[in-house]
């Protein structure tokens, strides 16, 4: 009964405080396309923990959240001027949304299903 009340090693404790960033980084890119504003947050936590999660699965989960980040804010960059050349910049925003939703997506599932992500530098799905 004792045993019940003892503190859990450190190891583990950063290993549940990694999952529980990288989870609500997640959740933080589903909603990134809708208001901009939870993007930088989660940009900014990824950078932050991305020293805590070196060796874990959990890396790979933020470099893949960095990534998305990057590419997705520079192809917003270059739609924006496009949107006034027959209207393509509006076709890529579309694509970008896209891309950034199934990206979190799958991040996340693989992140609930306990997997790292295989290639965390592809800027592929």
């Amino acid at each position: 009964m004792s045993d019940e009340l003892e503190p859990k090693p450190a190891s583990n404790l950063a290993a549940f405080e990694n999952k529980d960033a990288v989870l609500a980084n997640y959740c933080l890119n589903l909603l990134a396309p809708f208001n901009g504003i939870t993007g930088l947050a989660s940009i900014v936590i990824a950078y932050l923990k991305r020293d805590d999660a070196k060796g874990t699965i959990y890396e790979s989960h933020l470099t893949y959240q960095i990534n998305t980040f990057w590419v997705g804010l520079v192809g917003c960059i270059i739609a924006f001027p496009l949107i006034f050349l027959l209207g393509l910049g509006l076709l890529l925003y579309a694509a970008i949304f896209i891309w950034w939703l199934i990206r979190s997506v799958v991040g996340l599932k693989t992140l609930l299903d306990g997997n790292p992500i295989s290639n965390p530098d592809t800027y592929l799905i």
